[in-house]
C-alpha cells in the first residue's frame, strides 16, 4: 500500500473514533445499549391461582337453614362462574354460621329476629342491575355472640392468600354505632385453637370498623393472640398489635371494593395488607399466626357489640368476590 494511502486510510480510522467519541459540534454516534437480562416476575405473577369466584348470579341459591351441631346455619349452592360453592372451596365445612340456637328459634321464621341472608337483585357497583348477598344481623341468642358470617373452615393451604369483593354497607349505620368505640367486624381469619385455650382460635387478625368520638366511622385492622391460662380472669387474649387508618373514608351507602392480602407467620416474614377501593388502610409486617396456617377464613361478616344492635339491624351486600392463592397482579377496582 502507498504511503498516501496508508495515510487516508489512518484519517478515517481517526475520524471513526472522534465520532464515537461524541466529539465537539457533531452529534454523537447512536450505539445500541448492551443486552439487560430482564428481571425475573414477582412470586405474585407467577404463582397466583384463582382459587374461586362468584357473582352470586343465576345458578347460586341458598339452601334453607338447618340447625346443626344445636346451631342455625345455612349454605350456598351452586356456580355462576364455574366454581361450585358446595365443593370448589378448600375447605369443608362451609357454611354460614349464625350462632343462634334451637332454643332461641324453633323455625326458620323465627330465625330471621336474629339474621337473614338472601341474594338480592340490585344495582351494582357499575350502576346495572346484578344480583347480589344480603346479610343482616338483628339481634342477639342465648350464644351470646350472634353474627351473620359466611366461613371456610379448615382452610387448606391458607399460608398464602388473597381475597377481594365488593361491599355495600347500610346508609345509616353511624346511627347504629352512634357510642365511641362500637365496633364492627367485616373480615377475620382465626388459626386453629390449640388445647390449651377454651376459645375457637389462638390466633386471628381482622378488619374492623370501629366508632371515633372526633372522626366517626374509621378502619381499624388488628391481630390478637391467646394468653394462655388466663380465661379465668376474663382475659384469655390480647391485641398483638393495632393499625388505625383514619384517613381512608368509610363508604356508607354505597359499593366499594374490599381487598386483603395475607403471608401467615409467627415472625417477620408475616405480612397483612388491606385496601378500601385501591387505598391502602393497612400494612402490617410481623407475626400473623402463633403456631400454623391451619384455621378458618370468615370470608364476609356481619358482627358487631350488644349496644349496636339494641339500637337497630346491622346489613350489607356482597358482591363479586375472587379468592386466590397469592396476591395477583390485577389489584385494583375493576368489574
Amino acid at each position: 500500500m502507498q504511503r498516501g494511502a496508508r495515510f487516508r486510510a489512518l484519517l478515517v480510522v481517526l475520524s471513526l473514533i472522534v465520532g464515537c467519541e461524541g466529539g465537539a459540534g457533531e452529534a454523537p454516534t447512536e450505539v445500541a445499549p448492551p443486552a439487560v437480562a430482564s428481571s425475573p416476575p414477582s412470586t405474585s405473577q407467577t404463582t397466583a391461582r384463582l382459587l374461586f369466584q362468584s357473582g352470586f348470579e343465576d345458578g347460586v341459591s341458598l339452601s334453607e337453614p338447618m340447625l346443626r351441631f344445636g346451631q342455625w346455619r345455612q349454605a350456598l349452592l351452586g356456580a355462576d362462574r364455574g366454581y361450585d360453592w358446595a365443593t370448589a372451596l378448600a375447605g369443608r365445612p362451609t357454611d354460614f354460621q349464625y350462632l343462634v340456637s334451637g332454643q332461641d328459634a324453633a323455625d326458620a321464621a323465627a330465625l330471621r329476629r336474629f339474621v337473614e341472608t338472601r341474594i338480592d337483585e340490585v344495582e351494582g357497583p357499575d350502576g346495572k342491575r346484578t344480583r347480589a348477598l344480603y346479610q343482616a344481623l338483628r339481634g342477639r341468642g342465648t350464644i351470646g355472640a350472634t353474627q351473620n358470617d359466611f366461613i371456610i373452615f379448615d382452610m387448606q393451604n391458607a399460608q398464602r392468600g388473597y381475597l377481594r369483593y365488593w361491599v355495600k354497607l347500610q346508609p345509616d349505620l353511624l346511627d347504629v354505632m352512634r357510642d365511641e368505640f362500637d365496633w364492627r367486624v367485616l373480615l377475620e381469619w382465626k388459626e386453629r385453637p390449640s388445647f390449651e385455650t377454651p376459645l375457637d382460635f389462638q390466633y386471628r387478625w381482622l378488619v374492623m370498623l370501629s366508632r371515633s368520638k372526633t372522626d366517626g366511622l374509621v378502619w381499624k385492622v388488628e391481630g390478637d393472640r391467646v394468653v394462655p391460662g388466663q380465661a379465668a380472669t376474663g382475659s384469655s387474649w390480647t391485641d398483638d398489635w393495632t393499625i388505625w387508618s383514619r384517613d381512608v373514608p368509610v363508604p356508607l351507602g354505597r359499593w366499594f371494593l374490599l381487598e386483603a392480602a395475607w403471608n401467615l407467620d409467627s415472625g417477620e416474614a408475616g405480612r397483612l395488607t388491606v385496601r378500601v377501593d385501591g387505598t391502602l388502610v393497612a400494612d402490617h409486617h410481623g407475626r400473623t399466626q402463633l403456631k400454623s396456617a391451619e384455621g378458618k377464613l370468615y370470608l364476609f361478616e356481619v358482627y358487631l357489640g350488644e349496644g349496636p344492635l339494641r339500637r337497630g339491624a346491622a346489613y350489607q351486600w356482597v358482591d363479586d368476590i375472587e379468592l386466590w392463592s397469592d396476591t395477583p397482579s390485577l389489584a385494583g377496582p375493576r368489574r
